[in-house]
């Protein structure tokens, strides 16, 4: 695809102000990142939390794929001015320029280009949730099970691969003992150091 014709297509979705409190614009971005990749793929359309999500792939059939390219086409909240996105040079400025519109974008041409093509099965994971925690789409996707041998995820990285990155850590904790005075302690049971246990722990990846 020609440079100005992607980069026309990009300022279009970039132009879309798809933050988590705008359903109808989450769902304008990922309908037109869709209709960017065009027909001749399966389209499995999903939702959680009135968060909307797809996965394409070729054929009928969903496999575990051997490549999945993930990306999210939200973005976090910004003045309208930054919703109308501007060429300077060979720099393009908008919310989501970096993080990560255009790269979807570009996910989702390298896609429509050579999954056809590919001898292993390959998948384009599209989510709208990424900036609110992620449960909603990969994670949601993943409870209805969808399987990826290996995950791209084009987010900013300086042009270095990275295959590890921060997470979040959910634990509730239940603890039980006799409360003192901090003048007696004594009196009470040590509760932090005898008697907390760990109740449940859910870890969301980045």
């Amino acid at each position: 695809m020609d440079a100005d014709v992607f980069l026309g297509s990009a300022c279009e979705l970039l132009a879309i102000p798809s933050t988590s409190e705008r359903p109808a614009e989450l769902r304008h971005a990922l309908d037109y990142v869709l209709d960017f990749v065009g027909s001749g793929f399966t389209v499995e359309r999903f939702e959680s939390g009135g968060k909307p999500s797809a996965l394409v792939y070729p054929g009928t059939e969903r496999r575990e794929f051997h490549v999945i390219l993930n990306a999210h086409l939200d973005v976090v909240p910004a003045p309208p001015d930054q919703f109308c996105p501007r060429r300077d040079g060979d720099r393009l400025f908008a919310r989501g320029a970096q993080d990560m519109k255009v790269t979807g974008l570009l996910a989702a041409q390298v896609f429509r280009e050579l999954a056809p093509s590919l001898p292993y099965p390959v998948a384009l994971q599209l989510v709208t949730d990424e900036e609110a925690g992620g449960r909603d789409g990969t994670r949601h996707q993943l409870d209805h099970g969808v399987r990826g041998r290996f995950v791209i995820v084009g987010e900013t990285s300086g042009l270095h691969i990275v295959n590890e990155s921060k997470g979040m850590l959910v634990v509730r904790l239940l603890a039980t003992g006799r409360a003192a005075h901090a003048a007696y302690q004594w009196l009470g049971d040590k509760t932090i150091l005898d008697t907390l246990q760990p109740v449940s722990c859910n870890r969301f990846a980045a």
